[in-house]
């Protein structure tokens, strides 16, 4: 399972730009996750942006004030040299296959060259310039909850679909039961989601059920925790050996969690990815994602033969 976060893409984005030809001059970006990659990269580069509707009419973005005098800049598109026009990911190739076809209906192949931040490896060829190889699967931040792999996961509800509770709450009583009833959602899953794996008690289902529907969150299963109470459930301390049995068990590729704790032993138990959707870590212990995490966790003292070891390991990985 490969992932890349927000914060991964902007830093593929910065170390890619010295690969932008010079008479690049605008930037056009691919709706809608295309506008993404496009606006950072128009925002670290200075260039101009528009969209691919933009580009065929012959129509640039504003830059704002604060743009206008800075390094050299078209304002008319006829002052455009060449354009770059990106998108997010190339996986299957239609996307981009489709804006070929309309750019060169427009006349404008001749100025144009195309890229994408993130790419199959099997895809390469088809474009001028990829930032980043990437073989599925793989999860992006900017679509997660809106891609049809959430189909293929087993998400927590607390932290992840809504606010955890907080310490007042937790009464498993009038307290839990108002919190469970007005949830402050937090990601709004537009796609299915294939397993809910909480660690609410069974006791709670209806009114989880309820908020769910409420919030239009749909799902295919609800797993939750057989304690009686909250008391037994905190002294057994099982939350991610719970979430990592159901986990193991399913035909799911990916969990998406909330606690980093948590994640690490979902991943550990069940030998299979999990995401802390609060960090963007991706522990996946049958690959490299899983050592960077562990990377991130040692001391940056400089001081320990170890440290200086794993430190050339992980920008081994980074290369």
């Amino acid at each position: 399972m490969n992932y890349r976060s927000i914060d991964d893409l902007n830093r593929i984005i910065v170390e890619n730009i010295y690969r932008i030809p010079k008479d690049v001059d605008l930037i056009v970006g691919i709706p809608r996750s295309g506008m993404l990659v496009g606006t950072i990269l128009a925002l670290h580069s200075n260039k101009q942006l528009t969209d691919v509707d933009g580009y065929i009419a012959g129509n640039l973005m504003s830059s704002g004030l604060s743009r206008k005098d800075i390094g050299t800049k078209v304002d008319s598109f006829d002052k455009v040299r060449k354009a770059l026009v990106i998108d997010d990911s190339l996986l299957t190739g239609t996307e981009m296959s489709r804006v070929k076809k309309l750019i060169d209906n427009a006349g404008l192949l001749h100025k144009t060259i195309f890229a994408t931040a993130i790419c199959h490896p099997a895809r390469v060829n088809e474009i001028d310039i990829a930032f980043d190889l990437c073989p599925p699967p793989r999860v992006f931040e900017w679509n997660l909850m809106h891609g049809h792999i959430l189909n293929k996961c087993c998400v927590d509800i607390d932290g992840v679909l809504c606010l955890d509770p907080a310490n007042h709450q937790n009464d498993d009583g009038p307290n839990y039961s108002d919190f469970l009833d007005n949830a402050r959602p937090l990601w709004k899953p537009t796609a299915k989601i294939g397993t809910l794996v909480t660690s609410r008690l069974e006791k709670y289902r209806s009114q989880t059920e309820s908020w769910l529907q409420k919030e239009g969150i749909k799902y295919d299963k609800l797993e939750m925790m057989q304690y009686s109470t909250m008391q037994e459930r905190q002294a057994a301390k099982a939350y991610g050996k719970f979430k990592a049995s159901i986990y193991s068990k399913s035909d799911k590729i990916l969990f998406i969690e909330s606690s980093e704790v948590t994640t690490e032993e979902i991943a550990r138990l069940s030998g299979k990815p999990a995401l802390c959707i609060e960090s963007h870590n991706l522990y996946d212990p049958s690959g490299i994602s899983h050592i960077k995490q562990k990377l991130k966790l040692i001391p940056k003292d400089g001081k320990s033969f170890l440290f200086r070891i794993l430190r050339k390991i992980k920008n081994i990985i980074r290369g």
